[in-house]
């Protein structure tokens, strides 16, 4: 009877171990998600999970308690973008100006397309017709080929 319950006070402390291991590597998961997504305040071009400068370790670590706390990635994001600005998201907003950033590629792009059917159409019509104008030649030239010509 004794050895059963130390083998079950065993699994129950195991699976806690195991839960908390689990749940340090969720929140892992969820910080490195939350780096790739917000761009370092400190290093300017790098994202927050890139940045070498020790204030964004102390950032880095900051986020990782936050999320070991219960707090919600988003929730984290957000806060991360009224202390600093918007100029940190990696990836513009979908309204406002940011809409342009989304948009403008896809009109190029168009454009572009519509440019090239263009040019491909005036090309075609142009080169049709030059085949059938005659080169002006000297007619001494023409006659002495016709002679070669009639040699071979």
């Amino acid at each position: 009877m004794r050895k059963l319950l130390l083998l079950l006070v065993l699994l129950v402390v195991g699976s806690g171990r195991e839960a908390a291991l689990a749940q340090t590597a969720d929140a892992e998961t969820l910080a490195q998600q939350v780096f790739a997504h917000v761009m370092s305040p400190y290093c300017p071009g790098l994202l927050l999970a890139d940045c070498p400068s020790p204030d964004a370790f102390a950032l880095r670590a900051e986020v990782r308690a936050r999320l070991r706390a219960g707090e919600a990635p988003d929730d984290i994001e957000d806060s991360l973008y009224n202390k600093f600005g918007d100029g940190i998201r990696s990836v513009p907003r979908a309204d406002g100006s940011g809409l342009v950033l989304w948009v403008a590629p896809v009109i190029v792009f168009a454009v572009s397309l519509v440019g090239l059917a263009w040019y491909l159409s005036r090309r075609g019509t142009g080169t049709a017709a030059t085949p059938n104008h005659r080169l002006a030649t000297d007619p001494a030239l023409e006659e002495r080929l016709n002679m070669e010509l009639e040699d071979l």
